[in-house]
């Protein structure tokens, strides 16, 4: 397959999230200017990249040693390059030099929460660098344990987290439904993640926090045109509120919220697999911030999260 070279790589002029844009308008090509996308982002103006070494070790820049948001199984509609089981995700997270991963299994939104949890929870089992994600619904009909048997359950299993779908999965995140649920979850400060773009709208998200303001809760695939104006204001109003950098292509966007939030309130996500991790990478390494501060975001806040949490 022959592709014509962009652009970008003629221009030194352009900014690195200008680059990124670029780069992320094109990547379903699958390669780029004849290179696949995390060699080909090397090229862009001649920059010395760091170079991600599997393990959490590396030689310059940053280290992403813990990420969220990553899922796998084949879902429904297929990215260009899924990745249908732990051990190729594995091997993408060794490539791009990620040393552990918060993950779910799409089949716990396309099928039941049920059958992806444990296909999620039998997946991760031989792999320590993984961590689940598990989903839950309201248990008015007895689709699940209790909240302290289901917790129980996701310290056996190695699951420090929980999703919700409830646009997708037809019920309404309130008191009403969710409850019991959630008041434990609070209590035990187990995260719950909330995605923008499957399951969830801004709505939800106001809706639940409203009633739940201490809930610790991790907005996420936000979507790449900066949707400042409907998290922002969960940030400054909720303490225990965070948002992931999926798809956060904003020129000048992590550094105006570490500006204005501190960079505890940001966590490293890069949508894998519908968009590469090095997007996201490139994005965190030229991010005009200190390095303890990209450090932080790297692995540091998402570690100190689930380091809280009491199953």
């Amino acid at each position: 397959m022959q592709t014509t070279p962009w652009r970008v790589f003629q221009k030194k002029m352009l900014s690195p999230f200008e680059g990124i844009v670029n780069a992320n308008a094109r990547r379903f090509s699958g390669v780029v200017a004849g290179r696949r996308f995390p060699e080909a982002v090397k090229l862009i103006y001649n920059l010395r990249i760091v170079r991600f070494v599997s393990h959490g070790q590396r030689s310059e820049g940053i280290c992403v040693s813990l990420t969220a948001t990553f899922f796998f199984g084949l879902p429904i509609v297929r990215p260009l390059r899924p990745v249908p089981t732990a051990e190729m995700l594995l091997a993408e997270m060794d490539r791009a030099g990620i040393e552990r991963s918060l993950v779910w299994h799409i089949a716990q939104h396309d099928a039941s929460p049920q059958l992806g949890n444990r296909l999620l929870a039998d997946a991760i089992r031989p792999h320590d660098r993984l961590v689940g994600c598990w989903t839950v619904l309201p248990n008015h009909a007895h689709e699940f344990p209790p909240p302290a048997e289901l917790f129980d359950q996701m310290r056996q299993q190695r699951i420090a987290a929980l999703r919700i779908f409830p646009t997708a999965h037809r019920f309404q995140a309130n008191a009403v439904s969710l409850g019991d649920l959630l008041e434990a979850m609070v209590a035990r400060r187990v995260p719950l993640f909330l995605s923008m773009r499957r399951g969830a709208n801004w709505a939800v998200a106001y809706a639940l926090l409203a009633e739940f303001p201490q809930l610790v809760c991790v907005i996420c695939d936000h979507g790449c045109w900066g949707e400042d104006r409907s998290f922002r204001p969960l940030l400054s109003r909720y303490p225990n509120v965070y948002v992931d950098t999926a798809q956060y292509l904003l020129d000048g966007g992590i550094e105006a919220l570490v500006a204005d939030y501190g960079p505890g309130r940001l966590l490293f996500g890069s949508g894998f697999p519908e968009s590469y991790h090095g997007g996201m990478m490139l994005a965190l390494r030229h991010a005009r911030i200190g390095e303890e501060a990209r450090q932080a975001i790297a692995a540091g806040n998402l570690e100190r999260i689930l380091a809280e949490v009491i199953l």
